[in-house]
């Protein structure tokens, strides 16, 4: 019975290595996955953005301990003001042009002497193709690029070339607040006075693409199959018959599955992990590009701790979690350690798009 015939499906998950001597707080047992978490940055008073866009190595998990996950408590300015920012696509496998939409909400503070912009802090091989006479501007020596919002144009779009994508990397938004001063001899000191309203960061990261899959002919059962990272971090094992509710093209032809492998994009950044650099696993059909959350049985996910500094850690203690966006929690996932190959093992048939995993010690 082809129950997935149609439906827009995705794989998503995001994997970080930790430890802590007791079960994280905020973490506990299955839930489900909805939602999305948005970190928030308190405002600061400046000429203008200082923060360069980040850089990250290649999401390859670490030990280190990290305060367990708490929900936020948003900075009243940015609350006030919210940036919205996100891409499509919201990540990348090749170099190629990003469409990024952006918007700030709220009741923004317009008037006569105050200049209102949105900075974003770029960095080397992003470049912004900018529609003539925008009002945008960019300033390739400092790498930051300044959007008019206004009474009329709160939001717009802008095209983002990425010449030479990375594999972690996220762009920080501001909006900034400029008073022109009429009377720079004033108690001021003088000159224009800039302060940061709100802050939100856009994470544009690129992907690998793993080998691909196959899903069965009609009337036929999907074989085992498993794909790794080239790095040999993360293997996804989709077991026989996993694919089995992927209905066929509409010639009749079973469906050839892409799988990708990166850090997580957009708005499913977690504000707070345990550790470590997360990533997340999407699966699409190739030629419909529908995405693959659900499976008819087992897809097993293997990690590898290897790199690891595990010097006073017990390994048969280590364990994934899910990170649930809606309340922000870690959710203890049931792992299998095998101490010979170095690897966790957890095994799931039901992957939502906004579920994400970690690994944390366990007493």
């Amino acid at each position: 019975m082809n129950t997935f015939s149609g439906k827009v499906i995705t794989l998503f998950t995001i994997f970080v290595l930790v430890f802590s001597q007791v079960q994280p707080a905020g973490a506990r047992q299955a839930a489900q996955d909805t939602g999305t978490a948005t970190p928030t940055d308190e405002p600061t008073q400046t000429a203008a953005p200082t923060d360069q866009a980040t850089q990250t190595p290649s999401p390859t998990p670490t030990l280190t301990p990290t305060p367990a996950p708490t929900e936020d408590t948003p900075d009243s300015t940015t609350d006030l003001y919210p940036i919205t920012i996100s891409a499509s696509p919201a990540y990348l496998t090749a170099p190629g042009p990003v469409t990024i939409t952006w918007s700030v909400g709220g009741q923004i503070p317009f008037s006569d002497d105050v200049v209102m912009t949105l900075q974003i802090a770029l960095t080397d091989g992003y470049i912004p193709e900018l529609a003539p006479n925008s009002g945008a501007s960019y300033a390739a020596d400092t790498e930051t690029l300044t959007l008019p919002v206004t009474s009329d144009a709160t939001g717009g779009q802008f095209v983002l070339d990425a010449q030479t994508p990375v594999s972690n990397i996220s762009f920080p938004a501001s909006l900034i607040s400029t008073r022109r001063m009429s009377h720079p001899a004033s108690g001021s000191g003088g000159g224009d006075i800039s302060v940061s309203l709100s802050d939100a960061t856009l994470a544009l990261p690129k992907h690998e693409v793993l080998p691909t899959i196959d899903a069965p002919a009609a009337g036929e059962s999907s074989a085992e199959q498993t794909i790794s990272t080239t790095d040999g971090q993360t293997s996804i094992t989709f077991s026989a018959g996993a694919l089995d509710g992927v209905a066929q093209d509409i010639n009749g032809q079973p469906k050839v599955i892409s799988v990708d492998v990166g850090a997580p994009a957009g708005a499913d950044v977690p504000a707070t992990s345990l550790s470590g650099d997360p990533f997340e696993i999407n699966a699409q059909e190739v030629v419909s590009h529908d995405k693959l959350h659900q499976f008819s049985s087992d897809v097993s996910l293997d990690v590898s701790y290897a790199n690891m500094d595990l010097t006073g850690v017990n390994e048969n203690n280590l364990s994934l979690f899910w990170y649930d966006p809606d309340t922000r929690e870690w959710i203890e996932l049931p792992t299998t350690v095998d101490t010979d190959s170095r690897k966790l093992h957890a095994t799931t048939s039901t992957l939502g798009r906004k579920r994400m995993v970690s690994l944390a010690k366990q007493e």
